[in-house]
């Protein structure tokens, strides 16, 4: 184990911690809640974003950046997102947000039939060379 390897594994440690602590300070910032289950949640998606398909610190910035656009949008369209959740939602407001209804918003923001989330996927195959296949979801 040579000694600029360890280094980079270093920052790219630091670089995902950074990551899952900016993210979740965002969306409590935008949901104003705070709970165990969100930060699961948020934490595991992050991680398994980032780590699957980047392998630079560039890659893991880049990724950071959309992940981060995906969530944020997936929260801004909350009217759109939350129609197959408005009862649910309704029915729990004095207990606050139920974290189904938070799964829901990540989901929509991520296949929201826009290109951020297939951008991850071209990105790293480009990088790695590996030939592109067509990504459709089923909407």
């Amino acid at each position: 184990m040579s000694l600029e390897n360890l280094l980079q594994m270093q920052n790219i440690t630091i670089m995902i911690i950074t990551t899952i602590i900016i993210m979740i300070t965002t969306i409590t910032i935008i949901m104003n809640i705070m709970t165990i289950t969100m930060i699961i949640i948020m934490t595991t998606i992050t991680t398994i974003i980032i780590t699957s398909t980047m392998t630079t610190i560039m890659d893991i910035t880049t990724t950071m950046v959309i992940t981060m656009a995906i969530i944020i949008r997936g929260m801004m369209n909350r009217s759109q997102s939350l129609d197959m959740c408005t009862d649910l939602q309704e029915h729990r407001h004095h207990h606050g947000h139920h974290h189904a209804i938070i799964m829901v918003i990540i989901i929509r923001g991520m296949v929201n039939r826009r290109p951020e989330f297939r951008c991850v996927h071209r990105f790293a195959r480009t990088h790695h060379n590996i030939p592109p296949k067509n990504i459709s979801f089923p909407y």
